[in-house]
Parts: structure tokens; C-alpha cells; sequence
């Protein structure tokens, strides 16, 4: 795992919470004394993001996608062991110092602290072969074997809490689990954690925070911290707070954030249920900040769902009577039919075209080619 992964680990709960119903809070209560994960926090952290798993699949929205995609869980859990993490961790907390590296391919520091059914021996099993195991502070380590696509070890503190870090971070907080020294990102994280069962917040630009490992866009580098939250107790509420170096950072920004929402909004391969769902979105401007917000009803996001379900299906079936070669039994007598003879068309001359790429660093680019 990588630190430019932070964001796909949340979003794989996301997916984990729509695609494997299986695993609910109901048939594993959570322990009565949660772990306190705060103190395997990174302590020089400037980037936190929770996933509270029990939470999500519990809530309102949780029971009603479970409703929706029933039997849909076994495809998600055959997906790969790395997803086999999702049916064992009640909690997660994702820290990071968000430091800038020095050359591609190096990474900020990074930790994410577990808490849940800790098994060792699944434990293990989720590890490449060849690991080996160390003891450090009265705690195995699983360290990969030199040469895997992996630097991250997966430290066994408890039979509810498990580690996985680089082997410098997970040193530190095991000799001294005190947790983050940024009492205001602290604060910050702790009230999100509160209201929302996912969440992350920032004390640097999204591609620092990555590692330098997102698209170079002038709008995601102009961020100088970030709040968003994630609500699913009464349907889907979402709320973002982003603070930009200027005023005119945030005016683009939204701009940016407004375009492409009603783009979306007008595709033609949306869902009515969906466009609605996205015309929900509040984006607004307070000087540098820009406050996003979106509130979806229960029932709105069901119909969008039932919507997505009927859409996909649908598409599916097409697609593979395309594939097959198959046509409806009212089009068999055509198909029949001996095919007209086409004259091809003389093919016109080339012509220019160019295409405007806007929000890179050096400014807007021009490719010209020839069609």
C-alpha cells in the first residue's frame, strides 16, 4: 500500500459497504470499550482520514443498500485477499505526514491504524510469501520479503488493533503511542469522526498528501487544507470545507467544482433519479474558503439506486447480445435478409483540429493535429 492510495482505501469501504452486504453490524456487535486508535497516529501527521465500518454498514443507508444489492456480496469478497481486510476491521484511521519527496516514486510516511476481529493467522494469510516475522516492543512484525511491490509492514499490537506502515512510522508510534502533536488537526478529526462515518481531513494540498502522485490541476494545488465528511445515518449527506491561498483560488475552484457537476448532471447516459441526486449540490465561496454541501434523502437514494440497478442490467444484456451476435426475436426475420451493398465514400481531406487543455501548472495548452 501506498500513501497515494489513502483515498482508494476509503473509497474501497465505499465500495465494500455498496458490493458486500454480507458482513453487517448486526451479526458482529462491536465490543462495548472501543480501541483508542488516536494514539497510533502518526506523530507528525499533517493528513487524517477514518472509516467508522460498523457505523456505515449499520446506519440507515448501510441496511438499505444491504436491501438493494443482496447476493451481491460473494462477487465482492472473491474480488482478492486485498479486499478480504473490509470483513475483519470494525474501525480504521489513516495518517500521514504529507511531506513532499525528494524524487518519483518516493512516498510520505504513512500508517493506517485497524481495529477489529485482529486474527493472526488471517492476518497472515493477507501477506505476500516469503514473509518473515520480527519482534519489536513485545509486537510481531510481518515484514514482506525485499524485492515484492511493497514496503509496508503489518504490525499484531492486540488481538483488536493491527498496524500497517512503512517500518520507520510504525517504530516510532510502537515506542511511544501518544498519537499526533497538530492539536487543531486533532481537533478537527475528531469532530468530523463524530458526525460522519467517513471522513478525512488536511493540513496540506491533496498531491502533497499523495505523495506528488495526482494529476498536476492549479485548482487541487492552491488548497491549503481540507475538511469532508461523509454522513449516512438518514440517507447521504456529504460536507466540504476547503481553504484556498487566494480569494480567487476559491472562486475557481468552485467554478471548477460547479462545471463539472453540471456536466455530469446533463449527461445523456444519466438516470433521471442520479441528475436529481446531483443537483443537490451546494457549492459556495466565503472569501478563501469554499463550503460544499449535499443532502439526499433516503428514498431519493434508493430510487437512484433501484435506477443504477435497472440501468446496468440492461446495458449488461445488450452488450453481451452485441458480443454473441444475438438480435431480438422480433428483428430474426432481418436478420435473415441478405445485407445491402454499401458504396464506400470518398474519405475527406484531412483537417486541423485543437484541442484547449486548461488548470495546468505552466498554464493553458495548445495540441494541434490533424483528422
Amino acid at each position: 500500500m501506498r500513501v497515494s492510495s489513502v483515498v482508494s482505501l476509503v473509497g474501497g469501504a465505499l465500495l465494500a459497504l455498496v458490493f458486500c452486504p454480507t458482513v453487517w453490524a448486526g451479526q458482529a456487535p462491536a465490543p462495548a470499550v472501543q480501541a483508542n486508535l488516536w494514539q497510533y497516529v502518526h506523530p507528525d501527521t499533517r493528513f487524517l482520514a477514518g472509516v467508522d465500518w460498523q457505523r456505515a454498514k449499520s446506519s440507515a443507508t448501510g441496511r438499505m443498500i444491504a436491501k438493494q444489492l443482496a447476493g451481491k456480496g460473494q462477487q465482492f469478497a472473491s474480488s482478492g485477499p486485498a479486499m478480504a481486510i473490509f470483513e475483519h476491521f470494525d474501525r480504521l484511521l489513516i495518517s500521514t505526514t504529507g511531506r513532499e519527496v525528494e524524487a518519483a516514486g518516493q512516498q510520505p510516511p504513512l500508517v493506517v491504524a485497524v481495529e477489529g476481529r485482529v486474527d493472526r493467522a488471517s492476518m497472515k494469510k493477507l501477506m505476500p510469501a516469503g514473509t518473515a516475522v520480527e519482534r519489536f516492543q513485545g509486537v510481531d512484525l510481518f515484514v514482506p520479503p525485499k524485492g515484492q511491490d511493497t514496503d509496508m509492514l503489518l504490525a499484531l499490537v492486540s488481538d483488536r488493533v493491527a498496524l500497517i506502515g512503512d517500518r520507520d512510522s510504525i517504530k516510532r508510534i510502537l515506542e511511544m503511542p501518544t498519537g499526533t502533536r497538530d492539536a487543531a488537526l486533532l481537533d478537527r478529526a475528531m469532530q468530523l469522526s463524530v458526525q460522519c462515518e467517513m471522513w478525512m481531513v488536511s493540513a496540506v494540498p491533496p498531491g502533497q498528501a499523495a505523495g506528488n502522485s495526482l494529476p498536476a490541476m492549479k485548482q487541487l494545488d492552491d488548497i491549503e487544507s481540507l475538511d469532508l465528511g461523509v454522513s449516512l445515518a438518514k440517507g447521504l449527506g456529504l460536507r466540504a470545507n476547503l481553504i484556498t491561498k487566494t480569494e480567487d483560488s476559491a472562486k475557481g475552484l468552485a467554478a471548477l467544482t460547479q462545471l463539472i457537476t453540471s456536466m455530469a448532471a446533463q449527461s445523456p447516459q444519466q438516470s433521471p433519479e442520479l441528475t436529481a441526486i446531483m443537483k443537490n449540490l451546494d457549492v459556495k465561496t466565503e472569501g478563501k474558503a469554499v463550503r460544499i454541501a449535499m443532502d439526499v434523502s433516503l428514498a431519493q437514494l434508493e430510487k437512484g439506486m433501484v435506477s443504477v440497478k435497472t440501468t446496468t442490467q440492461a446495458a449488461g444484456k445488450k452488450t453481451l447480445e452485441s458480443f454473441l451476435g444475438m438480435a431480438p426475436p422480433s428483428q430474426s426475420a432481418a436478420v435473415m435478409l441478405p445485407k445491402p451493398v454499401v458504396v464506400a465514400a470518398k474519405p475527406l481531406p484531412p483537417q486541423k483540429r485543437t484541442i484547449r487543455i486548461l488548470g495546468m501548472e505552466e498554464g493553458p495548452k495548445e495540441i494541434v493535429y490533424e483528422k
